[in-house]
């Protein structure tokens, strides 16, 4: 791990950690308060100067993506997860007003994102 990057706002939803995997950096992202976790391009979280705010870029990290299915307690959405629809029947901790309002594309989106 070299960096965390934790949110301490109300946005976003998720923190990260930043590995050095490969030669290239990734994160590995978490919902905040859940063990939900996926592996992505690394973002600023910090306002200043200003912060992207966009969807998360979903990564395929295999070596990474088979050592972080093993920690135990946690759960690592795939990339078909991550692309795919939102289910609410499955995933009921998504405010059904928050699905109204910001019209999430997949259920990437709807767990790692900038709402307030």
């Amino acid at each position: 791990m070299t960096e965390f990057r934790i949110a301490d706002g109300p946005s976003p939803s998720f923190h990260q950690g930043i590995i050095g995997y490969e030669g290239r950096a990734v994160a590995v992202v978490w919902v905040r308060d859940t063990a939900l976790l996926a592996i992505a391009a690394p973002r600023d979280l910090a306002f200043a100067p200003a912060r992207v705010a966009g969807p998360l870029t979903f990564l395929e990290v295999p070596g990474l993506a088979a050592a972080l299915t093993e920690a135990e307690g946690f759960r690592l959405l795939t990339l078909t997860e991550l692309a795919g629809p939102v289910d609410t029947a499955e995933w009921s901790s998504i405010r059904q007003e928050d699905m109204q309002y910001w019209c999430p594309d997949s259920l990437g989106e709807a767990r790692f994102n900038y709402w307030d």
